[in-house]
């Protein structure tokens, strides 16, 4: 059972005026069951399914008035806008699978498998037919070749009705075809290196909506700056490197570096999402005793991409942009600290911890604050550039019961 309550209210001269309600309710019934069976010392089988009946309700009301309006692909030029929804949609998902983990040779390994869904909450009953196959074939004892192929589809949850922005049916499932090859090496010295490569190619895209400068805001829908983006398709794609110990030692570490690259297709050309970082670099350390456990890890990535907007008319007031996602913030970088006790209780374990997110307190860019206003008498659009949160402690427990043993985190 899902239950959510929005309220609102934000009000913001020179941005927008608001109200919003969102209640819904959902109930999500689901059977599954899944099997495993040796057919021979070669040949693993596995199958299962899965049947989940849901029902809800969407309620919604909406208002809103822009001081501002942004003239873009994919945003709206009311500046009025009053919605009220009522919803109660219901349906069925079905999905078996089969696979069969053959050992062809003391080198080489296949998984093949295959995976039907059925849907029947869009407007007409969907299905679908999705294959995979990996394999790993050992190159030496301490080197293996990894190659992976999938098809996956995609439906649209029950709760994933985007209401809020006028979307009152469900979409078509999305597709993506995985393309994956990855390297392992064991070395002798007791760290292991990875590389990996993979290729995402994704169609059947639904339109998702997104603010094209104020990403982190709690009332999004209630924004002028707020689109709609429907892709033709979009790719994913990227390089992995990444190093880390072996070993039952009680001093672990981990390092990475990756590049990468997530694309949409939109009248011809490839548009970088909103969330694509094209470098990245993070890392680790951890120490685990017999109650004592500390951990501290950093990453560092290139920044967010953003868009660059200014003021074409005054009364009204309407903004213009460039290329979207075409500028880029600053670069992120972060620290983190955890450290926790573990204590051994009848029949249940406790674990108390204490961390602290962005140490240092680094100044991170997240996206960009906009208002119009009319100071001596010229408008103007003014921009400016917002910053994620600054060094957060936190405190807390986790309380185990039945299995008393602290897992690693």
């Amino acid at each position: 059972a899902l239950e959510t309550d929005r309220s609102g209210f934000t009000e913001k001269e020179g941005v927008s005026t608001g109200s919003l309600r969102d209640e819904r309710s959902f109930d999500i019934n689901t059977v599954q069951t899944d099997w495993s069976y040796w057919w021979s010392d070669t040949v693993k089988l596995s199958a299962g399914a899965e049947f989940t009946h849901s029902s809800g309700d969407y309620d919604y009301v909406d208002e809103v008035e822009f001081d501002v309006i942004f003239l873009t692909p994919g945003s709206s030029l009311d500046r009025q806008r009053e919605r009220e929804i009522h919803l109660r949609p219901d349906g069925d998902q079905f999905g078996t699978y089969a696979s069969a983990l053959i050992s062809v040779s003391d080198r080489l390994t296949a998984d093949i498998g295959m995976r039907w869904d059925w849907m029947s909450m869009q407007e007409v009953d969907e299905n679908h037919w999705s294959p995979r196959l990996s394999a790993r074939y050992a190159l030496r004892d301490d080197t293996a070749l990894r190659a992976t192929w999938g098809r996956f589809y995609q439906f649209q949850g029950i709760d994933e009705l985007q209401v809020a922005d006028g979307v009152t049916e469900y979409e078509k499932a999305q597709r993506a075809d995985h393309y994956i090859l990855g390297l392992e090496h064991s070395t002798d010295f007791g760290v292991d290196v990875r590389l990996e490569a993979y290729y995402k190619d994704i169609d059947r895209l639904r339109p998702r909506y997104e603010n094209l400068l104020n990403t982190l805001i709690l009332l999004p829908e209630l924004q002028p700056d707020r689109i709609s983006i429907a892709p033709d398709k979009a790719r994913a794609r990227g390089i992995e490197f990444s190093l880390s110990s072996r070993g039952d030692s009680p001093l672990n570490w981990w390092a990475s570096y990756a590049w990468s690259e997530v694309e949409d297709k939109l009248g011809g050309e490839y548009v970088r999402r909103s969330w694509d970082q094209d470098r990245a670099v993070s890392g680790g350390l951890s120490w685990r005793g017999a109650k004592w456990n500390f951990s501290i890890a950093g990453s560092w990535h290139s920044g967010w991409p953003t868009t660059e907007a200014e003021l074409l008319t005054e009364d009204p007031a309407v903004a213009i942009t460039g290329p979207r996602n075409d500028e880029e913030l600053s670069d992120y970088k972060t620290l983190d600290f955890r450290i926790s006790r573990d204590y051994q209780l009848p029949a249940s374990s406790l674990t108390a911890f204490f961390e602290v997110s962005n140490v240092f307190a680094k100044q991170n860019d997240c996206c960009i604050e906009y208002e119009v206003n009319d100071e001596d008498g010229e408008f103007q659009l003014e921009t400016e550039i917002n910053e994620y949160l600054p060094a957060i402690p936190s405190i807390g427990f986790i309380w185990r019961f039945g299995d008393a043993t602290p897992r690693r985190q």
